[in-house]
């Protein structure tokens, strides 16, 4: 049986650790938060960063000029310079026994989330990205059940990229919706406009927040909102396409709500009230 990834003890600036390519090459079990971790082969001493969980690897080579690795950032002679999935951007030299030296050109931001996480579906879930564009499908996302009531809802983020050029701007709504997850009358409430400028080509999560914002118990739909973009140009949202669970969308063309067995991947953060836990 293959071996599964092997953790570097000694040195923290890369992730893993391979004595061979077959070891490399047949490792399985990697998420997205993995996508642009290093790793070392130790028989050749090369390094490899991590394009795709299938797994899909790109040797990293530390010298003869300047190699772009899609948005992860370039390869030179001088080392490497790669954005991290915080953002922050590092200085990575390959040192002569084969370990990295980081340096951060920015200091590294803490990352926090304002709330307590009312419910999620977390990106590990991921089993594709579906389009959202005004004259298919303008409004999609996941039907929640609130059993606690008076949650104050903060934001929701949705995991999105862009396909294409698209401007505009696109916001969350939430709807009252019935026990089989079809939204009710009009939104109660819609969240602040976020510009389409900030996706990338590279899914993140984007925040979209709410104010005064406080739910009773009961069914609801928190839905992505994108009414501009067309087939070739439009957002991509993540979503779990192997659950039971239901999603809401508007079927534009048909004027009408409809579901399916599928989940956005998204999270909701928001304040408890006290013992709701």
């Amino acid at each position: 049986m293959m071996e599964q990834k092997l953790t570097k003890k000694k040195n923290a600036d890369y992730r893993w650790e391979f004595e061979s390519e077959a070891d490399r090459v047949y490792d399985r079990g990697y998420a997205y938060d993995d996508i642009g971790g290093i790793a070392r082969q130790v028989d050749n001493n090369t390094l490899w960063i991590l394009d795709a969980v299938n797994p899909t690897w790109r040797q990293l080579d530390s010298g003869g000029g300047i190699t772009e690795i899609g948005t992860i950032g370039t390869i030179s002679s001088d080392g490497i310079i790669w954005i991290d999935q915080d953002g922050v951007r590092w200085l990575v030299a390959i040192e002569t026994d084969g370990s990295l030296k980081r340096t951060p050109l920015v200091t590294p931001a803490e990352p926090s989330e304002e709330g307590d996480v009312i419910d999620e579906e977390p990106i590990a879930n991921i089993s594709a990205y579906a389009p959202i564009y005004a004259a298919m499908c303008p409004e999609y996302g996941p039907m929640v059940v609130n059993e606690i009531a008076e949650t104050e809802i903060l934001s929701v983020k949705f995991f999105l990229k862009k396909y294409g050029t698209i401007t505009g701007n696109m916001s969350a709504k939430i709807y009252a919706a019935t026990a089989a997850g079809i939204p009710v009358g009009a939104a109660l409430f819609e969240s602040a406009n976020v510009d389409v400028a900030t996706l990338t080509t590279e899914p993140a999560f984007i925040q979209f927040e709410f104010t005064d914002c406080e739910l009773a118990a009961g069914n609801f739909v928190f839905v992505l909102v994108f009414a501009g973009g067309d087939s070739t140009n439009h957002v991509k949202f993540a979503y779990n396409g192997n659950t039971t669970s239901k999603s809401a969308w508007y079927n534009a063309q048909g004027s009408y709500w409809t579901t399916n067995s599928t989940k956005s991947v998204y999270r909701i953060l928001g304040n408890l009230p006290v013992g709701g836990v």
